[in-house]
């Protein structure tokens, strides 16, 4: 198992290197770019002070259970989830989460999951919102946006009848579908609380609008130092679809995954993969080295003390 953790983190490391020779010999990449402190700076707050929304965000949910974060957990517990997510494949940011919560604030699984897949909804909902919005506005790729906008803003109802019908089936026979069916609706129960409390949802909602207002200005900084055009309505959708891709945790980091499903996106309205992929290198690149990796080891070092590896390992095991 260990040799099969260094043969991934050998190949993260090739990625990476791989990535910067990718940027640096781009011909849209200019050496100016790195050395342009103001933007740098830029880049840097505009992604810390989405962060510390992330953190308020959280801090609103968890209020509801009795539950008040610390200053600096709403500041740096998005980025040390971040960090993990290098870490740990198939979702490690949700996976720290769970375990700092239930180690730090004593909050349990169901209740950590049950604001983790809430979350998860609110994105789909507004997605799938702003989807509709593109498709009345520039009335064209209808055949495409519009089934899948759908899907992703009635998603909380299709999951919802999946669970009804996992429920229904005859659980006294099967005893993994009885206990899964019963953790199931637990978390479904709590999520209904959510969304029946007008005010939580109220709030989560402002929250995430204001947090995609501030990654369409840093997607709007990043198109204009790479001289890239596109209109404001086509980069809010850009920043819709990939905070869905960041949903999508294959591999630590979604490495490759992320890139490519951006490029695909940058394709989708009308620039080119190179464009998507660039962008996408360049942010990632400057993010782990200037702000997830020393934020988020400062996070795990405040917070040592609640923090144990074997314990950490054990949770990894009975999620997965």
């Amino acid at each position: 198992m260990k040799i099969l953790r260094i043969i991934i983190y050998l190949i993260l490391l090739s990625v990476l290197t791989f990535y910067v020779y990718y940027l640096t010999n781009d011909p849209n990449f200019k050496w100016s770019y790195l050395l342009n402190i103001q933007g740098l700076l830029v880049f840097l707050f505009l992604n810390f002070i989405s962060c510390y929304f992330s953190g308020i965000q959280l801090n609103v949910l968890f209020k509801s259970q009795n539950v008040k974060l610390s200053i600096v957990d709403k500041m740096l517990l998005p980025i040390s989830m971040a960090l993990f997510g290098y870490i740990i494949p198939s979702n490690g940011g949700l996976l720290f989460s769970l375990y700092f919560f239930k180690k730090k604030y004593n909050v349990t699984l169901v209740d950590g999951l049950s604001i983790g897949v809430f979350i998860i909804y609110i994105s789909l909902f507004l997605t799938g919102i702003f989807g509709l919005l593109y498709c009345f506005y520039f009335k064209k790729q209808l055949e495409y946006i519009i089934p899948f906008s759908l899907l992703l803003l009635f998603s909380p109802f299709v999951v919802k009848l999946v669970l009804f019908l996992v429920i229904k089936f005859n659980r006294d026979r099967f005893k993994f579908l009885s206990k899964t069916s019963i953790f199931l609706t637990k978390i479904s129960i709590n999520i209904s609380v959510f969304f029946k409390n007008k005010t939580i949802l109220l709030k989560v909602l402002i929250i995430n609008l204001i947090m995609i207002g501030i990654q369409v200005i840093t997607i709007q900084e990043l198109l204009n130092m790479f001289n890239i055009f596109t209109p404001i309505i086509s980069i809010i959708l850009m920043v819709m679809f990939m905070r869905l891709s960041s949903l999508i945790r294959v591999v630590p980091g979604n490495f490759g995954v992320e890139e490519l499903f951006t490029g695909g996106i940058f394709l989708f309205f009308g620039l080119t993969v190179q464009d998507g992929i660039l962008i996408s290198v360049y942010a990632r690149v400057i993010s782990i080295i200037l702000f997830i990796i020393p934020l988020g080891l400062l996070h795990i070092f405040v917070n040592r003390e609640f923090l144990k590896i074997s314990e950490f390992k054990l949770l990894n095991k009975k999620i997965i």
